[in-house]
């Protein structure tokens, strides 16, 4: 399921070529993190820092496709416990 090359963990899947491990777990929340303060930066009064979609009473349901770790996923759940979101993983060996 995993070959390990160069000191990082990557899937068997030759056509996904970003490793799977901690150290890239680690980059992609750093990632998320930053994201989320660059919109924060223009915002305005508008608290919302995970999407630029306007988010109003009407949204019963949210598909990220191409989840990866699952950061954005997490942190759009707590935020919006009514919203139902749906996922769409396509290296589903990210998930630890």
């Amino acid at each position: 399921m995993f070959r390990y090359e160069f000191g990082h963990r990557y899937s068997a899947h030759r056509h996904y070529r970003v490793p799977v491990d901690r150290v890239d777990i680690t980059r992609m929340r750093h990632v998320h993190e930053l994201f989320r303060n660059v919109n924060r930066l223009g915002m305005g009064d508008n608290e919302n820092d995970l999407t630029r979609a306007p988010i109003d009473g009407s949204w019963s349901h949210v598909l990220d496709v191409g989840t990866g770790f699952g950061s954005w996923v997490l942190s759009f759940s707590l935020a919006y416990p009514d919203i139902l979101v749906k996922v769409l993983i396509h290296a589903p060996s990210k998930q630890e």
